[in-house]
């Protein structure tokens, strides 16, 4: 047995992409700006301590503390 494919399709229906409505110097964006800045700050301070302390000369200390950084 055979189908009907002589059937109309439908039309595609159109897709609408979702957007955010405020405006760039809002609250969010402060915030958001802030907390980014504070990470980077945060991730600078602790590559000073450690990179500082992880480069000295004795390979075998410096493995056996990036192995327990780890």
């Amino acid at each position: 047995m055979q189908k009907n494919t002589n059937k109309k399709k439908k039309g595609m229906k159109p897709v609408y992409m979702p957007h955010l409505r405020g405006r760039v110097v809002g609250r969010e964006a402060g915030m958001r700006s802030l907390k980014v800045m504070g990470f980077i700050v945060m991730f600078i301070f602790i590559y000073t301590l450690l990179g500082g302390a992880l480069s000295f000369d004795n390979a075998y200390l410096r493995v056996l503390c990036n192995v327990l950084m780890l």
